[in-house]
């Protein structure tokens, strides 16, 4: 379970960094004037509790040490995606040294 909630986290930290989140709030603003992403959904703590607190709940793993493992996994995102952001950042490096112009 920790290892699959740690992949949770590490896909929406993912995305989260690929901005769909705001393109889709743009979009969606666009489309329909007035409208935007609920909060539940745009920030990515939340959405990785809730992302996390469903897999426990469809799992079957659902407890109170489960729901504190969820809260604490959507707390690693503010960890989690300063860190990808650096560990981009080595590979685009990585890759101009590899290849230079």
């Amino acid at each position: 379970m920790w290892v699959n909630l740690l992949l949770i986290n590490l896909i929406v930290s993912l995305l989260w960094n690929t901005g769909i989140w705001e393109s889709l709030d743009y979009y969606i603003s666009k489309r329909f004037p007035l409208r935007h992403l609920p909060q539940i959904i745009f920030c990515q703590l939340c959405l990785c509790w809730w992302i996390s607190l469903a897999y426990v709940i469809l799992s079957g793993n659902f407890s109170l040490l489960a729901v504190g493992a969820c809260l604490l996994n959507g707390h690693l995102t503010k960890i989690t995606i300063p860190a990808l952001k650096i560990v981009e950042e080595w590979v685009l490096r990585a890759l101009e040294w590899i290849s230079p112009r």
